[in-house]
């Protein structure tokens, strides 16, 4: 009886919190009145963090600011991001959908008594010692709704990336003549399938980079990262040492279409591509030989490669070092006709012993053991060890226009020494 009276009493007091919360964060407010137009005794976000930094703030001050970013894709959760003419600062709150109420380009007054501030981030901290969400409850005492006016939206602070170490976290920005790194050719902004946040580094042509993160819940973590050269926008955030950028929409990156740095040009046709997403070895036609030992090539995902989860991989060890020859080998492929057709990939490798080998024939058969083909050495750029992935470099095919040709990764160990390899990202593409 008593389990009943308390179930009762819970269920009556679930309804009682609901009906008090004061707004609905589904659908899209239609009200752009003015809510704070008497409101005058105002801090900026540079005075905010000067005087209340890693401080509860109680004092009758508001802060009127603009907002830069919302919660409407997905990519970022509970949280919204604001923008004076002075600095930026992240408002956390426990609601979804807040852009119903507060979309970008809205003037908001953040009511501050009582509020925690730490490191450009606002919200409740009882304690004094983090940022907590403000609870659905009070979003609408803390956070007034100003008019929506298309005048407002604000506009990213163009930056250079060397620059960036000087830049308020929070802090809308654009960087210019940026692109994807190499080898990230097919890979999506982050795993829509898996539903997992993927970090994908952007460079400029310096050499200096930047990961953009991006959640497996946003609406756009399933499009293809643009593969040219341009200009991305996004929210600037540093974690731990390493500087990260969260785009609003897959329309913040995609200026990018011009020439990379390289030369390349980024709307080649991709004739072979193979990322071991799919987690197998052989799709797409690769197929396998061993003539030596019981080892062979196989999906790795310890650590991530370094453009998505998984790679392929390759060992001699378990419990000791076998003798092995294992071959990865490329379906049959025909350049011949296409323009400039160039082959490359990434590869990494630790442990002593004898380096991959990368391969090219024009006789093999496709089934058969590797030895009955003549093979020729594409001498790509090898990793130089320590897990360190490295790019192979473009290797030029246009001596194998004549006719089809299969690619092979020979992998050698011995009874004493082997190391293990790695390798992502293949591809061979054409102007």
């Amino acid at each position: 009886m008593r389990k009943l009276h308390f179930a009762a009493f819970s269920l009556i007091f679930t309804l009682f919190l609901s009906s008090c919360i004061k707004d609905n964060f589904d659908a899209p407010d239609t009200n752009c009145l003015d809510q704070g137009a008497g409101i005058t005794n105002f801090i900026t976000v540079e005075e905010l963090i000067a005087a209340f930094n890693f401080n509860s703030i109680d004092q009758d001050i508001y802060l009127k600011a603009v907002v830069s970013a919302d919660d409407q894709s997905g990519n970022i959760y509970k949280k919204m991001y604001v923008q004076d003419a002075t600095g930026a600062i992240a408002i956390n709150v426990d609601v979804t959908n807040a852009y119903t109420k507060f979309p970008e380009g809205r003037t908001v007054y953040i009511k501050l008594n009582g509020l925690y501030l730490q490191n450009a981030e606002l919200g409740m901290g009882p304690d004094g010692s983090y940022v907590t969400r403000i609870p659905a409850l009070f979003v609408d005492d803390f956070i007034i709704r100003g008019a929506c006016n298309p005048d407002d939206i604000v506009q990213p602070l163009v930056v250079d990336m060397s620059q960036l170490s000087g830049v308020p976290l929070g802090t809308l920005i654009q960087l210019n003549e940026v692109e994807f790194i190499n080898g990230l050719d097919g890979l999506t902004f982050a795993d829509a399938v898996g539903q997992t946040t993927q970090n994908r580094d952007v460079r400029d042509c310096n050499g200096n980079t930047i990961t953009v993160r991006t959640s497996g819940f946003a609406d756009f973590a399933g499009t293809e990262l643009p593969t040219g050269n341009g200009s991305i926008i996004g929210i600037y955030s540093v974690f731990g040492t390493t500087k990260q950028l969260y785009i609003r929409r897959a329309d913040d990156a995609s200026s990018m279409t011009a020439t990379r740095c390289d030369g390349t040009n980024p709307n080649q046709n991709i004739i072979l591509s193979k990322t071991f997403e799919d987690q197998s070895i052989t799709s797409g036609g690769w197929t396998l030989q061993s003539p030596i030992g019981s080892f062979s090539w196989n999906v790795g995902n310890q650590g991530s490669g370094q453009q998505g989860s998984y790679y392929a991989k390759m060992s001699n060890f378990s419990g000791s070092n076998s003798a092995s020859e294992a071959w990865l080998i490329s379906p049959s492929i025909d350049v011949s006709g296409e323009v400039n057709p160039v082959f490359k990939f990434i590869n990494a490798y630790n442990y002593s012993g004898d380096p991959m080998q990368c391969l090219i024939s024009t006789n093999y058969d496709g089934v058969s053991d590797p030895s009955s083909a003549t093979w020729t050495s594409l001498n790509p750029v090898l990793s130089s060890g320590g897990w360190s992935w490295v790019s192979s470099g473009n290797i030029d095919l246009s001596l194998y226009q004549t006719g089809p040709f299969h690619i092979g990764f020979k992998y050698t160990g011995s009874n004493s020494s082997g190391s293990t390899w790695e390798v992502d990202a293949i591809q061979i593409i054409a102007d």
